[in-house]
């Protein structure tokens, strides 16, 4: 949870992401971080303005990845 609380403590209020697993998605929703999806490789510049443009959806459980032993996105 130390990275979770790194980010809420220093008040970010967003994070995007192509993946992640279930806790990482779960603490970071309990601390208030709205998590996007952003499941097409991109530069930072491209995600930002997708993000700003309210083009990337909200990351749900369904986009969890369940492992690591497999990849879960692209």
């Amino acid at each position: 949870m130390a990275p979770v609380n790194y980010l809420a403590d220093n008040q970010v209020q967003a994070l995007i992401a192509a993946g992640m697993g279930m806790r990482p998605l779960m603490g970071l929703q309990s601390v208030g971080v709205r998590v996007h999806l952003n499941p097409v490789q991109s530069t930072v510049k491209e995600a930002l303005e997708s993000f700003i443009a309210g083009q990337l959806p909200a990351f749900g459980q369904e986009h969890t990845c369940s492992g690591a032993q497999g990849h879960c996105h692209s």
